[in-house]
């Protein structure tokens, strides 16, 4: 019925359906557009009037300053309005067939058809939440939902201080909520959910929030947004590339990352135009929000894909600011991204970003890195999808002497980057042995399905990345070997070392149990410590001292010829070795 009154108000307001295409629902796959005979490059059109836009929010909200820096926060906040205020919402500027009609009661067959709830984390039970742990996206979602706390705070805090005569509010009814942000740095998310959840959680579950205002509410339209929003600039290129829109019945389209599409913006209004060629009869329509991984499509969407060639994982590293600002200044070819360059639409046309939007600007400012800087994992796209993080480890495995192609700090950097995803895919695979030994109840079905394969998919590309990088170390080795000194060229070579001093050496322990070292690493240690100290390099391994004496100098400052002495020493009593 929801669905046969949206196409009803749709039509009545000028939504262009071509003939041959349906709407449909049922309960395994919620809405979706099929084809009841072969169609052609379809194209479905929807009118400017229908459009929920920032230029709503502002009229109705025009008491209180709005601008694009908010604009997508106020929209959100008229769209809570909209579904849960029972007084009437009304424009302050009547235009042609909208006048003297309250927006709640026209865009009621549309707020009538979406889903009372979208399959998100955010509003996943305590018990659900825990089939997440170790993943990004548990790690991160505490602090994504501080962001629209503080975002609604905001909201609330702006009314509080300008009086609207459009409508009136009662703040004592949100003040258990607004204690819950003041007082959030002292919640324990991790151990005590349960409490949040059932305080602030369930309203939005339920639908029964305190009013319009309440963060439940916005919570509610949030999701909404996040899950059917448009570019704005699409319609009108003089907008923020950051505003959205909603764009009813459009967004009843599922989702294919290889359906061809394309948007465009005729008087104002919307177009869908499916560029494929023909859809046969009996076969979906889709839309197509660009290239995300799975991640991206469960937190924001609630929904996850299998085989997805576009998942990914995500790895934050977070140098100190001064590193990045040295980079930016000396290493201009070194990548360090930024969050708008993972954003990605489904179309292909170069739409104007707006006046003041400058790429360039985003990766020069400092700013934009002060919360870390976020690398892409993803095999399937790019063959050198690993380069970028090797590059940015080696830089930050480099002495001040050294240059960023020097071998020493690229193997480094090499193993650095390994451990740091075998670290990662550890923490996934324990978390996953924990859930399933604990075997967690009272869960949706589906919603345990997603989480599935949500982490699978990231065990799954941490380990090619692990693989991949193991045989990008062989292959370096073997090409630089003549280059790499080990510990079987030195006992091949350096027969002093192994017929005098370490026999010697091993000889003044104060213990007489077995030796056993842990590596051939610990090994070199000695052989370069007795070498320094006894001053008896052989002439091919001269380098050797060379280097130490260079990673002593007081220009690099890493550590003075005494510290040099101490770890000798040191290292000497771990042994269990007098010297």
């Amino acid at each position: 019925m929801a669905l046969e009154n949206l196409l009803t108000w749709g039509e009545k307001y000028g939504v262009n359906i071509p003939d041959g295409l349906k709407f449909q629902h049922d309960e395994k796959k919620g809405f979706y557009c099929i084809a009841t005979k072969d169609v052609t490059n379809p194209t479905i059109e929807i009118p400017q009037t229908l459009i929920i836009s920032g230029k709503l929010s502002r009229d109705v909200f025009a008491d209180i300053e709005t601008n694009d820096e908010n604009n997508n926060s106020w929209l959100k906040l008229l769209f809570a309005k909209l579904k849960f205020d029972n007084k009437a919402t009304y424009l302050s500027t009547e235009e042609g067939n909208d006048k003297n009609e309250p927006l709640n009661l026209k865009f009621k067959p549309y707020i009538d058809a979406l889903p009372k709830i979208v399959d998100s984390p955010y509003l996943w039970t305590p018990n659900e939440l825990k089939l997440l742990k170790g993943t990004n996206l548990y790690n991160s979602l505490f602090g994504k939902l501080h962001t629209i706390f503080k975002e609604w705070y905001n909201l609330i805090n702006k009314m509080n201080e300008r009086e609207s005569s459009n409508f009136q509010v009662d703040f004592t009814l949100v003040e258990g909520e607004l204690k819950i942000y003041d007082n959030w740095s002292n919640i324990d998310f991790h151990n005590n959910y349960h409490e949040f959840y059932n305080k602030i959680i369930l309203e939005t579950v339920e639908q029964r929030p305190k009013c319009w205002y309440s963060f439940s509410s916005f919570l509610w339209s949030h999701l909404i947004f996040i899950s059917r929003a448009f570019p704005e600039y699409v319609i009108d290129n003089t907008r923020s590339p950051s505003n959205v829109v909603l764009l009813p019945i459009i967004d009843l389209m599922n989702h294919d990352y290889n359906a061809k599409v394309q948007w465009s913006s005729t008087n104002g209004g919307f177009t869908y135009n499916y560029i494929g060629g023909t859809i046969a009869e009996n076969k979906e329509l889709f839309n197509n929000y660009g290239a995300k991984g799975n991640e991206e499509l469960l937190t924001g969407y609630g929904f996850v894909l299998e085989d997805n060639m576009y998942d990914l994982v995500l790895l934050k590293i977070k140098p100190p600011l001064k590193v990045i600002s040295d980079i930016l200044q000396n290493e201009p070819n070194l990548e360090l991204p930024t969050l708008d360059d993972y954003t990605t639409f489904a179309f292909e046309q170069d739409f104007t970003k707006g006046k003041d939007h400058d790429e360039e600007d985003d990766h020069n400012d400092i700013s934009s890195y002060k919360d870390g800087i976020i690398y892409v994992v993803n095999p399937n796209v790019n063959k050198d999808y690993l380069e970028p993080l090797w590059n940015i480890f080696t830089y930050l495995s480099k002495k001040k002497f050294e240059k960023m192609t020097d071998l020493r700090p690229r193997l480094e950097g090499l193993q650095s980057l390994r451990n740091a995803l075998e670290h990662k895919l550890e923490g996934l695979e324990d978390t996953q042995e924990t859930n399933l030994s604990e075997q967690i109840c009272f869960v949706n079905p589906y919603r345990r399905y997603c989480a599935t394969i949500y982490r699978e998919g990231q065990i799954r590309i941490l380990k090619r990345g692990i693989l991949d990088l193991r045989n990008e170390e062989k292959n370096v080795i073997h090409e630089k070997k003549r280059f790499l000194l080990n510990f079987g060229k030195i006992t091949k070579h350096d027969f002093d070392f192994t017929e005098r001093e370490l026999p010697q050496l091993l000889q003044d322990r104060e213990d007489e149990e077995e030796m056993v070292f842990d590596s051939t690493f610990e090994l070199l240690v000695l052989w370069v410590l007795l070498k320094v100290l006894n001053k008896s390099f052989i002439p091919k391994h001269e380098w050797v001292g060379d280097q130490y004496k260079v990673f002593l100098s007081e220009e690099d400052k890493c550590l003075s010829p005494e510290e040099g002495k101490e770890i000798y020493r040191s290292f000497l009593a771990i042994r269990g070795i007098r010297r």
